[in-house]
């Protein structure tokens, strides 16, 4: 008998807020303004191409610099997000990692990009967070893919692979998962997964709220 499993696994979560369509507006137009009222300089231009971003550091003491989550506009999603964190917690860490649980969860920095025709985002990690979340209040399928790569990377340049496989269905020979998000969407990983984004070609622009969470 011969048996074939998947090993040391990377848990991916995907969820979509019930409730966005209520909300994804407000929170679209807070960005919109944002962007009007503090223009983009060249060099933020030049380092994420087509993208306008913004970046809330919560360990940075600036009175100019806004906590986006606690903003008016944010409060509805912010519950969302603490339900969707918990519950993932729970699920994954669950008996067996009890001080996981009982950790108080932060978010280290968060921001949010503007992202217009022909803007991409080369491949990254977030270093040392826990989680990674990315929020879709305004999007559209017009490309803009979000890509995940195989963190062991070159330890597997002689393994065979399809080419970008937009399922997990050929789970070992797949060493990308694509998804095309839509509005609403909540995507969940681990900080340390490798991922970039394919270059957008809507002509409207889709809006994402990034952030990195850890514990203490």
């Amino acid at each position: 008998m011969i048996k074939i499993e998947p090993i040391f696994s990377i848990p991916l979560i995907q969820a979509n807020w019930e409730d966005s369509k209520n909300h994804n507006k407000k929170i679209s137009d807070w960005c919109l303004q944002y962007e009007k009222d503090n223009p983009p300089t060249s060099e933020k231009i030049n380092r994420f191409p087509g993208s306008y971003n913004y970046y809330s550091d919560m360990f940075v003491k600036d009175e100019n610099r806004l906590d986006m989550i606690n903003q008016p506009e944010f409060k509805e999603f912010s519950h969302f997000l603490i339900q969707t964190l918990k519950e993932v917690n729970d699920t994954i860490f669950g008996q067996h990692l009890k001080h996981m649980q009982m950790m108080r969860w932060n978010i280290s920095n968060s921001w949010f990009s503007i992202n217009r025709k022909g803007s991409w985002h080369r491949a990254h990690t977030h270093g040392s967070s826990i989680w990674s979340v990315v929020y879709y209040p305004k999007s559209s399928e017009s490309g803009g893919e979000i890509i995940f790569t195989n963190s062991l990377g070159s330890y597997q340049e002689h393994w065979p692979y399809f080419t970008r496989a937009k399922s997990n269905n050929e789970q070992y020979l797949t060493n990308e998962i694509i998804i095309n998000p839509k509005e609403g969407d909540l995507i969940m990983f681990p900080g340390y997964l490798v991922h970039s984004v394919d270059t957008y070609n809507g002509d409207e622009d889709r809006i994402c709220l990034s952030f990195n969470i850890n514990g203490e």
